[in-house]
């Protein structure tokens, strides 16, 4: 099945029975079928071609990942985005910063970098929010200390001031 809009082209295709791959193209613009015995759509093939860097991408992000177990999808889209946002982020970051580490590509040092560059300035933000307006002066008075008391969990024959608590 193909579906073509103004913008991009979905193909649904079946490989094997009870396999369905959904592709969606906006490179391809015509419902091409390729002239081999299979008679795959070319956008398949396009794919068939490209996916090494796909694959790749998906081995150099599982090294260092945010992601977590979830049953909610868009969890897992989001934390796919983060994933490949901070890989793009580490390799535009190389080109323009070569003298940055030479000789090495350590991501993960990078990584901490950058979590510390976007998390600094939120945390700065909230400790002068949580700061009062006016500062509350302190107790000029000494506060009596409080006297020891009997044990209120003991039974009243046992004459113990501190006693084991269950709970």
């Amino acid at each position: 099945m193909l579906v073509y809009t103004g913008t991009a082209t979905v193909v649904s295709y079946l490989p094997k029975k009870n396999k369905n791959m959904v592709l969606l193209s906006t490179l391809h613009t015509e419902a091409e079928i390729s002239d081999c015995q299979d008679r795959r759509p070319v956008i398949i093939l396009d794919y068939n071609c490209n996916k090494g860097g796909v694959d790749n991408l998906d081995k150099v992000i599982g090294t260092y990942s945010c992601r977590r177990m979830t049953v909610h999808w868009p969890l897992v889209i989001f934390h796919n985005i983060i994933d490949v946002s901070s890989y793009n982020t580490f390799v535009i970051w190389r080109e323009i910063n070569p003298s940055w580490m030479p000789g090495k590509r350590n991501k993960r040092v990078f990584l901490e970098q950058l979590a510390k560059a976007l998390v600094t300035p939120v945390i700065e933000r909230a400790r002068v929010r949580d700061q009062p307006e006016h500062p509350v002066p302190l107790a000029t008075s000494p506060v009596a200390p409080s006297k020891r008391k009997r044990c209120q969990m003991c039974p009243r024959g046992v004459h113990r001031v501190r006693g084991q608590q269950e709970g």
